[in-house]
């Protein structure tokens, strides 16, 4: 954070110095002088480093969010330095911004109140279940050549389930709209079915859900499906992140709702990063905030 907070402080007075030079054509040298030795500061501090931290360090300012995250900094500081202060507003906040969304530590303090309360389920002790739902979003492929996708752990953990007696029979749902060329969208039921019956599971021990495009219409079919065939304890499968939502559209049913959890992507710690590296936006951090902000807002909706 020592770093982070002398590279500020020297583009700032730099930037100001710059801007002084421009709008009265004088050069304080105390101001600059100040500036870049605050820059040196902080390049010190990073040549003070392990080789194997100033190589991640190096390494996550050289990929795409680091080279943004960099450059906004400077846009940030050269819109000081020419005193455009509505510019000057939206690049720092557009900074601070970027700082936070692809930063590993807050991503992962929002997606661990999200996981929370899940945590602590122990989902293969969950047995007598009539049937286990796993909800859509865990594969990816097409034309027969499926395979598990980053929410692949909820599909075998439906397998696992199945396997260690803890139900009869599985359900899987859910499925892409067709594309712009009128190519059919990706079937999850059609490649969740796929993967079980390669690893042995039965096809009679598979119910597929096709029709439904998203959460909502899932719990509404799965109301139905339970209805029709009088299911008492249902286990839902989906990505931990996902399951306050899931539950909340199947509230005030009349069958049991057994959580099972799946995709833990966070590691339940929060806070400020504590090393200069852990501040800089990675694809790991934008990747979280992405599904956070997603269920929010599909909490939001309703779906």
């Amino acid at each position: 954070m020592i770093i982070l907070v002398c590279m500020i402080a020297g583009m700032g007075l730099l930037a100001e110095s710059i801007r002084r030079k421009a709008t009265d054509g004088t050069l304080d040298r105390r101001v600059a002088l100040a500036g870049a030795v605050m820059l040196m500061i902080a390049a010190a501090l990073l040549l003070t480093m392990s080789r194997y931290s100033l190589v991640k360090t190096i390494g996550r300012l050289m990929m795409p969010a680091g080279v943004l995250w960099l450059s906004m900094m400077v846009a940030a500081a050269i819109c000081w330095s020419r005193n455009l202060k509505h510019a000057t507003a939206v690049t720092c906040a557009l900074w601070v911004l970027c700082t936070v969304a692809g930063n590993h530590r807050f991503a992962s303090s929002i997606v661990s109140g999200l996981e929370a309360p899940y945590r602590d389920i122990d989902v293969m002790q969950e047995g007598g279940l009539d049937v286990v739902h796993v909800l859509g979003g865990g594969t990816s492929g097409s034309n027969g050549h499926y395979r598990l996708g980053a929410s692949g752990g909820r599909v075998m953990l439906g397998a696992r389930i199945y396997y260690a007696g803890g139900t009869p029979l599985l359900l899987t749902s859910g499925s892409a709209p067709p594309g712009r060329d009128g190519r059919p969208g990706h079937d999850s039921a059609a490649a969740t079915t796929a993967i079980w019956t390669d690893i042995g599971i039965p096809e009679s021990a598979i119910i597929q859900m096709p029709a439904p495009r998203n959460t909502r219409d899932e719990a509404a079919m799965l109301r139905e499906l339970a209805r029709e065939r009088g299911w008492q304890r249902v286990g839902v499968v989906t990505s931990a992140w996902h399951m306050r939502r899931a539950t909340r559209l199947l509230r005030d049913t009349d069958f049991e709702v057994v959580p099972l959890p799946a995709d833990f992507i966070s590691d339940g710690r929060g806070g400020l990063p504590r090393s200069f590296a852990a501040w800089i936006p990675g694809g790991d951090g934008f990747f979280m905030s992405h599904r956070a902000g997603w269920e929010i807002l599909g909490s939001l909706a309703g779906r």
